[in-house]
C-alpha cells in the first residue's frame, strides 16, 4: 500500500541498483576465466551504469553524478580485478616455448615480463622493429620488485606514448626457455604475462630507449591478420636478422585472433 506514495523513477532506480550490486558481488570470482569473459563483464558494467542513468529522473542527484564530471571515476571504481603475479595458482599457462640452445634442466636465470594486448575494432596496437622485421606486443621486462601493473604502464608510455591506459583483465602467461645471455647460466627463463588493455584518445610521443631507437622500433595500428601473416613469412624465410621473440609474439597473436573469431561466431 505504501508503495503508491513512492515515485516510479525511485522504484526503478532501486531495482536497477540492486541488480548491479548482485552483479558486482560476483566479480571477485573472475580470476581464472578466458579473456573474452572479462570483456563481456566490462560491457555489462557499462550497461549497468547506463541503466542507472536511464532509471533515474532528470533532476535526480544520482543522474547528475553519473552524467557529470565524476563519470570516469565511477566507472573505474567498478574495474575488473586483475590477478596479482604472486598468485600463480590462479593464473593460466597459455603456452611453453623451448628455443634451440636452451637447457631447461640446468641453471636458470629468470626474468619476468609484462605485455599488453590493445585492440581497437579490427586493429591491434603492436611494435614494428625494422632490425628484426617483425611485429610484437608492447611491453617488456620488470625491474626487481617492480609492480607488474606499474611496469606495464611505464612500458606503454615509453614504447607507444599511450598515457590513458586502463587494465581490463589478465589473460595468462607464456613461458620461454632461451639460450643464456651470460656465462654461468644454462638457460634464460622468461615468463611473459599478458594483459588485456584499453587506451583513450590518440597515442602521445613515445620515448623509447636508445637501443630501441637504433633497432627502428615504432608503434603501429595494424590488422591482426596482416601482422600474423607478416611474422609467419619471416619465420618461414628465417633470415639471419630474425630475433627469438618472433615465435612467442606470433603464437600469441594467433591465440588472440582465435579468441576474437570465437566470440564472433
Amino acid at each position: 500500500m505504501l508503495l503508491r506514495f513512492v515515485s516510479r523513477s525511485v522504484i526503478t532506480g532501486l531495482v536497477n541498483a540492486l541488480a548491479i550490486l548482485i552483479f558486482m558481488a560476483q566479480l571477485p570470482e573472475l580470476t581464472n576465466v578466458s579473456w573474452p569473459v572479462y570483456a563481456i563483464a566490462r560491457a555489462v558494467q557499462a550497461a549497468g551504469i547506463d541503466l542507472l542513468v536511464t532509471g533515474a529522473s532528470s533532476d535526480s542527484p544520482l543522474r547528475s553524478l553519473i552524467r557529470g564530471s565524476k563519470t570516469s571515476e565511477l566507472l573505474r571504481s567498478f574495474s575488473i580485478p586483475t590477478v596479482p603475479m604472486r598468485q600463480e595458482a590462479c593464473m593460466t599457462l597459455l603456452h611453453t616455448l623451448t628455443h634451440p640452445g636452451a637447457r631447461p634442466g640446468g641453471t636458470l636465470f629468470e626474468r619476468q615480463a609484462v605485455r599488453a594486448v590493445i585492440m581497437r575494432a579490427s586493429a591491434i596496437l603492436l611494435l614494428y622493429t625494422r632490425r628484426y622485421d617483425d611485429y610484437s606486443f608492447p611491453g617488456g621486462g620488470l625491474s626487481p620488485g617492480e609492480d607488474p601493473i606499474s611496469g606495464l604502464r611505464r612500458e606503454l608510455i615509453e614504447e607507444t606514448g599511450a598515457a590513458n591506459v586502463s587494465i581490463e583483465g589478465y589473460l595468462g602467461y607464456l613461458d620461454e626457455y632461451r639460450p643464456p645471455l651470460k656465462d654461468g647460466d644454462d638457460t634464460l627463463f622468461m615468463r611473459s604475462h599478458f594483459y588485456l588493455c584499453c587506451i583513450e584518445g590518440e597515442l602521445g610521443e613515445a620515448s623509447p630507449e636508445a637501443y630501441e631507437l637504433a633497432n627502428g622500433m615504432v608503434p603501429r595500428w595494424i590488422g591482426i591478420g596482416a601482422a600474423i601473416e607478416h611474422n609467419r613469412q619471416v619465420l618461414g624465410a628465417r633470415p639471419a636478422s630474425m630475433g627469438l621473440s618472433i615465435e612467442r609474439e606470433t603464437w600469441m597473436l594467433a591465440y588472440v585472433a582465435d579468441q576474437v573469431a570465437m566470440q564472433g561466431r
